[in-house]
């Protein structure tokens, strides 16, 4: 469906700098900014459900804002997505900030800090991603997998021409919410000059950020404390319906109720005895970390002349919109059901029925993500006017986000209940898949880099610089939420081998002659390492029902081939994988398959004309990807495709441009 995206944001600041003296400086800035968004569908009929005749009857009656076809997933095909627009936001912000230099003797002090304010307005239609029984679409999204269902056919896609689906997720009216933030970092910076040879880099910095919480108190989350035996909801062993009990046990609320000002505005009011989930929590239901110190250290020394070498530590903290993604969007504010193996034609069933709720729920024990950064670095200045760089940089973060289905169901249940609905044997009995965020990932970087440089003189200039690094991290979203340690391996951003090479030279070809001399030549070559990538299955081979996203495949021999790659021919031996025993998940890591590199290679020739005191032209010859060398795309890594472990396409063609400029 088409989008319509409107973003008048505004900005707007004020600063002044004044000299106190000689030797002191001061400066202070008054910043505003308002990030705006507001996103349309374009048209009307195209993408209409009933359009196609789609008429099945909603979880969620009488609180669609379009009529919009749903989001369809079929294994092994592309997704046919309705879309999670409309959407309306804004976020102003504004902050304080005020800092201080004095120089004194070999020493610079500078100090300051800043104050800010940050807002979120949050009228935005989805708040969860498209895992299985989760939906980022209004208007509903199935998913129809091979397995799993009782009436399957055996084939994805012959079970989406019978209407017989895995699972159907659908959000309600959604809600509009006020969040609000405020944070305070101040820091001390020492540059030292000791003498001639060595200088250091001394500093401090302290952060706290507020966590985000709900002006109207309209945030909830899912609290195992609260969660209580005796009230929980029963639930139909066969269509997975609530039957009766409490289907809110578990969710709090923040503080002790809604304000005065919230009167009116949340549709939660109206659920009987809203009063029960407030919890006392702090309001943004998380515990705040009191801030924390960052250090900074930098040691520069001169070994002998045109010899430098450098060492440094920090160490970073981030900030991060938690609650945007996790917190606002949940029951009873705004309501979310997922339905496990129905039928298209009435996901709910024939009568109306209430379905266990999905949660986003987020680890009241909150760090700050936090990276430590370290560097040891050899600089020499060699003949002709070239810089060398060698150095070692590494970095370890810590408290870093990563999600598992809280509520999962462990590997086999389905396999010795058949025939019961997932969601009538999941551990939190009555609610559905909880989306359980916590800071606990890691991850560690480590790399060796060169670089050398010439700047541009006698003819001639160049930039040369490599990274031979490996990231390893374990924050991917587990498929066994009882074995988070399974997704360590290398991230998604390792990159073993990066190269980058840049020159331009100037021809000696009549060098001399104002007319036709003045030739010069450039180029650029890129090359990166593939992605890794992981052999993950949407089949529930392991019975652990929906909400725990892809499971892996056994490996059973070496990924290796032999002869020519290309589009077409094998990228990896897909005769290595098979699928695991039922009740069980395979033993394949993440990102054990590397995809094919990138690399691409410019080229120009260009000369400038000078005509009059005024007037120059420029004459240019450029070829992009000169060799015409291909980019593959990556290996179709779903196990269950027929083109498992094959390449389907390329790009990056040659392409030649001649151009002549006029300079005035």
């Amino acid at each position: 469906m088409g989008e319509v995206s409107d973003r008048p944001n505004q900005t707007g600041s004020l600063s002044v700098t004044t000299t106190v003296s000689p030797n002191r400086i001061n400066e202070f800035t008054f910043s505003a900014a308002n990030d705006k968004v507001k996103i349309s569908l374009a048209g009307d009929r195209p993408s209409s459900r009933s359009n196609y005749g789609i008429n099945y009857p909603y979880l969620f009656p009488g609180t669609k804002e379009n009529d919009r076809i749903p989001t369809v997933s079929v294994n092994g095909f592309s997704v046919l997505d309705g879309g999670p627009y409309p959407a309306i936001s804004s976020g102003p912000m504004y902050t304080l900030a005020n800092n201080f230099t004095w120089i004194s003797g070999r020493h610079t002090f500078k100090f300051g800090g800043n104050i800010e304010h940050a807002q979120q307005n949050n009228f935005d239609q989805i708040i969860i991603g498209n895992v299985p029984g989760g939906t980022n679409n209004q208007n509903g999204r199935f998913e129809f997998l091979d397995t799993g269902n009782p009436q399957s056919s055996g084939v994805a896609i012959a079970n989406a021409a019978l209407g017989v689906f895995n699972s159907y997720g659908e959000i309600g009216q959604r809600a509009y919410t006020l969040l609000r933030s405020h944070a305070f970092e101040g820091f001390f910076q020492d540059t030292w000059r000791v003498n001639q040879k060595l200088t250091l880099e001394l500093g401090l910095r302290y952060s706290w950020y507020q966590p985000w919480f709900a002006v109207w108190n309209d945030i909830a989350n899912f609290d195992a404390k609260a969660y209580d035996p005796a009230r929980r909801t029963t639930v139909n062993p066969v269509t997975g319906a609530i039957t009766g009990g409490d289907p809110y046990n578990g969710i709090v609320l923040p503080g002790t109720g809604f304000p005065e000002s919230a009167r009116g505005r949340i549709p939660a009011e109206l659920v009987p005895n809203i009063n029960r989930l407030f919890s006392k929590q702090p309001r943004s239901l998380i515990n705040d970390s009191q801030g924390a110190f960052a250090p900074r250290v930098g040691i520069a020394y001169r070994l002998a002349k045109g010899t430098v070498i450098r060492t440094g530590f920090g160490a970073f903290y981030h900030r991060t919109l938690f609650l945007s993604s996790s917190l606002f969007g949940n029951p009873p504010h705004q309501l979310t059901q997922g339905v496990t193996n129905g039928s298209v034609d009435a996901p709910g069933g024939a009568t109306r029925r209430e379905f266990p709720f999905q949660v986003r729920a987020l680890d009241r024990v909150y760090a700050y993500p936090t990276a430590y950064t370290y560097s040891f670095s050899l600089q020499r200045q060699l003949p002709l006017s070239v810089l060398l760089d060698l150095a070692y940089v590494g970095k370890n973060s810590i408290n870093l986000r990563r999600s598992r289905n809280l509520n999962q169901l462990a590997a086999g249940t389905l396999q010795r209940n058949p025939g019961i609905n997932p969601d009538a044997l999941r551990p939190f009995h009555g609610l559905g898949i909880i989306d359980w965020a916590e800071h606990t990932g890691r991850a560690n970087y480590h790399s060796f880099q060169l670089s050398a440089d010439r700047r541009f003189a006698n003819g001639l200039g160049f930039g040369l610089s490599y990274t031979w690094s490996k990231n390893i991290d374990n924050t991917a979203a587990a498929w066994d939420a009882y074995n988070m340690e399974i997704t360590r391996g290398l991230s998604s951003l390792d990159r073993p081998h990066l190269l980058n090479l840049n020159f331009i030279y100037e021809l000696p070809v009549f060098r001399s002659n104002r007319y036709l001399g003045g030739w010069q030549i450039s180029g650029v070559i890129f090359y990166r390492s593939g992605t890794p990538l992981s052999v993950l299955d949407a089949t529930d081979t392991a019975g652990v029902g929906p909400g725990s996203g892809a499971q892996p495949w056994n490996v059973t021999g070496s990924t290796a081939v032999s002869g020519d790659r290309g589009v077409g021919l094998p990228w990896f031996n897909r005769d290595a994988f098979s699928r695991p025993a039922a009740g069980t998940f395979g033993n394949a890591g993440v990102s054990i398959i590397r995809g094919p590199s990138f690399q691409n290679w410019d080229a120009a020739l260009f000369k400038n004309f000078r005509i009059t005191e005024r007037f120059n032209a420029q004459f240019r010859a450029e070829a992009f990807n000169f060799p015409n060398q291909p980019v593959l795309a990556n290996p179709v890594v779903d196990p269950r495709n027929g083109a498992f472990g094959r390449i389907q396409s390329k790009t990056n063609e040659r392409n030649l441009q001649l151009g002549l400029k006029l300079l005035f």
